[in-house]
Parts: C-alpha cells; sequence; structure tokens
C-alpha cells in the first residue's frame, strides 16, 4: 500500500517521492542527497574538532557520527548539520545519544583531517564566517566562527573562579602539539594543559565566535537541567549520570582519592 503523499518526501533527482528519503538516496545508484551547503560544511568542521567521526556507510559513501550524554545536544547538533541532520537519526546507544547524519559522497573529503588520535589541529584563524578552507588539498582549514562555535558547543566549558569566564577546549579529539595550540590561539592567552586549554582572555574569544558570554543562552548547555543532572568530571566540567563510563571511554580520569 503506498503511503499518501502527505507522509511521503520528493526527491528532486528522480521526482519519485518515498517515504524515507534518506534510505532512497542510500540504496540508489544514480540518486544522490543535495550537495552540502556551506554552512553545513563549517559545522562539520566544528563537529570533527568537537570529537565527531567520520564512518564508512554500506555504499561507500560516509557518514557522521557524534556520541553525547545530552540528548538536547545531539538534537542541536543534528538542526546545525542541515540535511544531513534533518535526515540522519537520533537515538540512545550505550548510555549516551548518538547524531548519526546519512551518507553523503562529500564526507570522504574531511577523512584528510583526521588522524588515529583524533581531528587535525586548523592552521589559521579568520573572522570571515565563510572562509574555513585553508589548503583543502593539503588536509588543513582556517578556524572561523561558524567552524568555532559548534567546536565550542561540543567540547567546551567555562572556568567561573575569575572575573570573567574563562572558557576551555578539550584536547582529546585533537591531534596537535601544545605548540600547536599556542600558535593557533595565541591571540586569546592560551594555558595549555595535558587535557585542555584555558583561553586566559575569554571577553576576545567570545567576540570572535559570536556569543555574548552573560547572556543565559550563550551557555544553554551548561545551564540546561538535562545536563547539570549527575556527577561532574572534574577534567571536563560536564555532567554525565554515567560518570565511570564516561571516564572508560575518554581521556578524562576520576580524582585522586
Amino acid at each position: 500500500m503506498t503511503a499518501p503523499d502527505h507522509e511521503t518526501m520528493p526527491c528532486e533527482q528522480c521526482g519519485e517521492r518515498f517515504e524515507n528519503l534518506a534510505m532512497h538516496w542510500e540504496k540508489s545508484q544514480t540518486c544522490l542527497p543535495p550537495p552540502l551547503q556551506a554552512d553545513t560544511k563549517a559545522h562539520i568542521l566544528g563537529a570533527l574538532l568537537g570529537g565527531a567521526h567520520i564512518r564508512e556507510g554500506p555504499t561507500g559513501n560516509r557518514f557522521l557520527e557524534y556520541n553525547t550524554s545530552s540528548e538536547a545536544l545531539a538534537k542541536w547538533l543534528a538542526e546545525q548539520l542541515g540535511h544531513l541532520g534533518k535526515y540522519g537519526t537520533v537515538y540512545e546507544y550505550e548510555q549516551s545519544h548518538r547524531v548519526r547524519t546519512i551518507s553523503h559522497p562529500e564526507l570522504s573529503g574531511y577523512e584528510a583531517l583526521l588522524t588515529t588520535d583524533g581531528c587535525t589541529l586548523p592552521t589559521e584563524i579568520t573572522t570571515d564566517e565563510t572562509e574555513w578552507i585553508h589548503t583543502e588539498d593539503a588536509g588543513t582549514f582556517t578556524l572561523s566562527p561558524a567552524v568555532a562555535r559548534v567546536w565550542y558547543t561540543l567540547s567546551g566549558s567555562r572556568y567561573e573562579g575569575a572575573s570573567t569566564p574563562i572558557p576551555r577546549l578539550r584536547r582529546g579529539s585533537i591531534d596537535a602539539t601544545a605548540e600547536d595550540w599556542q600558535s593557533l590561539l595565541g591571540q586569546f592567552s592560551p594555558r595549555v594543559y595535558e587535557r585542555q586549554v584555558r583561553l586566559s582572555d575569554g571577553v576576545a574569544w567570545f567576540d570572535f565566535i559570536g556569543w555574548d558570554p552573560e547572556s543565559p543562552a550563550t551557555e544553554q548547555w551548561l545551564t540546561n537541567a538535562e545536563l547539570t543532572t549527575g556527577t561532574q568530571c572534574p577534567d571536563c566540567n560536564q555532567f554525565f549520570k554515567q560518570i565511570k563510563y564516561h571516564w572508560s571511554q575518554t581521556d578524562c580520569s576520576p580524582p585522586e582519592e
């Protein structure tokens, strides 16, 4: 029995309608999902810096995958990824929430940025929202505000024990030396530790990514009741209902007795 039109979506390439358009693209030999938009590409880079991975799908095309303890954060990331996330899935997986996008041929181009230890660090900074590719063939890219906002949302936190908030970025998902961090983020006065980087000039960082640190909406993930339940990890400053599982799966470690 064919589903009514209001329960299906049209494929712009073949003109047919499908209940699951993403599944059609996955299985089709001729139809592909729409090209990635510029903002989606920047958000993909931010997600990779924040700990997302590129996996191989059933047709050989790649998809993006990200795990988090927060359902709200998973849904937010899916929204940032355009039709990749719209037609993808967000579901519970082993004590966490997983974002899995649809497969897309353009995602294979991001594998050059990934190593066995994580995502490579951008090589320089630009204040231009749309100018984030540096030298794509060399596997490097530029940190733009659009990239940085997603990165910081997924991997950042704030240290509140100062007169102004000090942003922190986890190092666990990045393949870079302390010198690389200093070179990239020097204008924000970084202090590089084993598991995190603290940006002493938080005002400049929040100005760069376009956020008002005093706005409640800026750090909704830190104030959201969903996230502030459970046990707080002293390394990444985030809350987890299964803190021991978090320590077993990341570079974070429990406090010394």
